[in-house]
């Protein structure tokens, strides 16, 4: 049973240039992949954050990926940014437009720093990440999933309550959100 200080918590509102930025400097420090949606729009875009300046009140972002978002973007576009550092969702909205900067060595979108940013802390289990370089291969395989064969993938982190994995292509055929498979082995590096 879980006491009230191990439930998951309730999406937290930063609201102050020192919060927002320490926020923002830890996805870029962790090099967290962020996704960006424009609103009214389903395709999705990737991207990274690549300098948080609290000082200019400044923020730029990677190039997306794929590249043609830009487009978007170069239209003045709103859209939100969500990315996951250890378990926590770190998400704000950019109504503000950017600039396209292509001066340096990397081409990025520069802009202002969100007003605001919502951190939620969903998980209520520490979750223990693995090195990319030690990831451990894994087996999936039952009679509940779809399609012929197991399916082999990697093991990202584990925690209590669960853990993430990854595979390779597109399997989203084969598994059922909420289903539980009965067969998973793990072996290590």
């Amino acid at each position: 049973m879980f006491n009230d200080v191990e439930a998951p918590q309730p999406p937290k509102v930063f609201n102050t240039p020192l919060e927002i930025a320490a926020n923002l400097r830890m996805l870029q420090e962790s090099h967290d992949p962020l996704i960006i949606t424009f609103h009214e729009r389903s395709q999705r875009f990737q991207s990274y954050v690549v300098e948080v300046d609290r000082d200019n009140n400044v923020l730029a972002l990677d190039e997306m990926i794929p590249r043609d978002g830009e487009r978007f973007l170069e239209n003045g576009e709103p859209f939100r940014v969500e990315g996951f550092h250890d378990g926590v969702r770190i998400a704000w909205e950019c109504n503000q437009p950017l600039t396209i900067d292509s001066s340096g060595d990397v081409r990025c979108y520069r802009g202002t720093l969100p007003e605001e940013v919502t951190y939620h802390q969903r998980r209520n289990a520490f979750r223990a990440a693995l090195k990319l370089s030690q990831l451990v291969d894994i087996v999936l395989d039952g009679d509940k999933l779809k399609g012929v064969g197991a399916i082999r993938g990697k093991l990202l982190d584990i925690s209590a309550t669960g853990c993430k994995l990854r595979f390779e292509g597109n399997i989203e055929e084969r598994l059922q959100l909420g289903q539980v498979y009965d067969k998973f082995a793990a072996s290590g590096p």
